[in-house]
């Protein structure tokens, strides 16, 4: 019985630990780095050049997440179009946790989806890769 009252004691030790809560409201994770990956239609030839962006920087990370609001909750819609892919983007964060959004290449990425639903991209999300790309 003692082993059990230590387990509920570093069950609960864990879940305040891990609590990401700040006075009532829930705070978003900032992600480490990111993984921007075009989608591409493949060529005749059957190769194609696959040119993936990688973000590092804090700065260009978080004009990224502008474009994807509460993306990190894996917001939930009723909402969701018949859109072709045009982007998929990995936000890591530290610990190892990896959150995809898949951006649609319709109307210049004006969709994205965590997997459940759509929702508006901030902005023009294909001007913001085309200046990442050298």
């Amino acid at each position: 019985m003692h082993r059990v009252g230590i387990i509920v004691a570093l069950l609960a030790l864990a879940f305040t630990a891990c609590d990401n809560h700040s006075h009532g409201e829930k705070s978003s994770p900032k992600a480490i780095e990111a993984l921007i990956v075009p989608s591409q239609v493949w060529p005749r030839s059957g190769v194609a050049k696959v040119s993936a962006v990688h973000i590092i920087n804090k700065e260009k990370l978080s004009a990224l997440e502008h474009f994807f609001p509460g993306y990190s909750q894996r917001p939930t819609s009723p909402s969701a179009g018949a859109w072709e892919m045009g982007y998929e983007v990995f936000f890591c964060f530290a610990g190892g946790e990896t959150v995809r959004v898949s951006v649609s290449q319709n109307e210049n990425g004006a969709s994205w989806s965590t997997g459940s639903g759509d929702f508006r991209t901030n902005g023009d999300f294909p001007a913001f890769v085309r200046q990442l790309v050298p």
